[in-house]
């Protein structure tokens, strides 16, 4: 009798140690699933972010690209005009032109600031940099065209599009290194 109750308590303390240990590895294993769950949750939500940063960007680069080429167009065709008379027929008619381009442009800001927003967001400041490099550019021009009313020559506008490209360059090259694409 004694040696069936000592197999008794052995078999029940087995029975008991096999059950904690499975307890706490069914704990452990719940709780790195979990995080690990919680991980991919936060890459998939950065990596939406970057998708909309690299949208929203790409559509006001191209909505100013689109304004500048008409710029150029504009001083190529025309190149006897400077300054933008509004007592002239012809000047008005560029004039005209060149506004709705840059009410559609005008447009576009609201991706700037969508794209600015989550750049801020993810602390991204190099890609926040370029983008504000960017549009520097983009004061300058719309300074000389739309208020001065000047078509500057060509080799200010190539000038303007070099250091366009450049910004959109970098802005690219800082979104890529924070996305994990580092070429």
């Amino acid at each position: 009798m004694p040696t069936e109750w000592i197999n008794i308590v052995d078999t029940a303390v087995k029975i008991g140690l096999g059950a904690l240990i499975s307890g706490v590895a069914t704990y452990h294993i719940t709780g790195l699933n979990h995080n690990n769950q919680h991980d991919q949750e936060k890459r998939k939500r950065r990596n939406d972010h970057f998708d909309q940063i690299i949208t929203n960007a790409d559509e006001y680069f191209h909505a100013f690209f689109r304004v500048v080429s008409l710029v150029d167009g504009i001083s190529k065709q025309y190149d006897d005009i400077n300054e933008l008379d509004s007592g002239n027929p012809r000047h008005v008619k560029i004039f005209k032109e060149l506004r709705a381009r840059d009410i559609k442009f005008s447009e576009a800001n609201n991706h700037h600031a969508y794209a600015a927003s989550r750049l801020r967001l993810l602390d991204l400041s190099t890609a926040l940099i370029a983008l504000a490099d960017f549009n520097r550019i983009v004061e300058e021009v719309r300074t000389e065209v739309f208020f001065i009313r000047r078509i500057p020559e060509s080799e200010v506008i190539k000038d303007w599009k070099i250091a366009l490209k450049k910004s959109v360059s970098d802005f690219y090259d800082a979104v890529r290194q924070e996305y994990g694409l580092e070429t």
